[in-house]
């Protein structure tokens, strides 16, 4: 699977766990969702991305 489609993954794992009051757990698939971010070639993809990984809030250190 591309970084996409894995850094989207993590995103809407991220929207879950914040939904369920998981903090610990949405941090960490946000951290993963902005390393494969990184990776992901296509600019209009990327963007799309960060900009829904930024609607989530702050990104964790």
């Amino acid at each position: 699977m591309q970084p996409f489609g894995v850094a989207y993954a993590h995103e809407a794992l991220a929207r879950a766990a914040l939904g369920l009051g998981e903090g610990g757990a949405a941090a960490a698939h946000l951290r993963e969702a902005g390393e494969l971010a990184k990776s992901v070639t296509d600019e209009r993809d990327r963007k799309l991305l960060e900009t829904d990984l930024e609607s989530l809030g702050p990104s964790p250190a």
